[in-house]
């Protein structure tokens, strides 16, 4: 059997074009190898900088719970505080009207004691007179006896 002419010339034709085209598939994979290494390293970089950055992530959710719970235990703090300095303010207004009650008591006492010293001179003074009354020889009254003695004197008018 004989082959065409068109294929004997045409086969050297193929099998350097096939060559050409191989060799150019060789040094390409090449290329693309290197840059798939670089793009898998590259990758796996990235992998390990996502897996470090997801560990950093999980750290600061934990660190931000920790946080939320100090945060609301200082809250609760604070509003026992608040209770209390209210508690304390009401305090305080209670003795601020005690004091002012005592206070009024205070003046109303000393009104009294200077009530008191003004009717104390004016019984010492009637007292005087009675003992002066009660002391004087030149008395008429008749029942001199009893009414000095009942004033704590004796009448020496008899």
């Amino acid at each position: 059997m004989k082959t065409p002419l068109l294929k004997r010339r045409l086969n050297p034709f193929l099998i350097i074009i096939t060559v050409l085209v191989l060799s150019l598939l060789a040094g390409l994979s090449v290329m693309y190898q290197e840059q798939l290494n670089n793009v898998v390293t590259t990758n796996e970089g990235l992998e390990a900088d996502l897996e470090q950055k997801s560990e950093d992530l999980d750290a600061l959710r934990e660190e931000r719970n920790v946080l939320e719970e100090k945060l609301s235990e200082r809250d609760s703090d604070l509003e026992d505080l608040t209770r209390e300095v209210d508690d304390l303010d009401a305090e305080i207004s209670r003795l601020n009207a005690e004091i002012e009650s005592l206070e009024s008591e205070k003046s109303r006492i000393r009104e009294e004691n200077e009530n008191l010293t003004d009717i104390e001179s004016d019984f010492e003074s009637i007292n005087l007179t009675l003992s002066d009354i009660c002391l004087n020889e030149n008395n008429t009254i008749e029942s001199g006896t009893a009414l000095c003695g009942e004033q704590g004197h004796s009448y020496e008018g008899e």
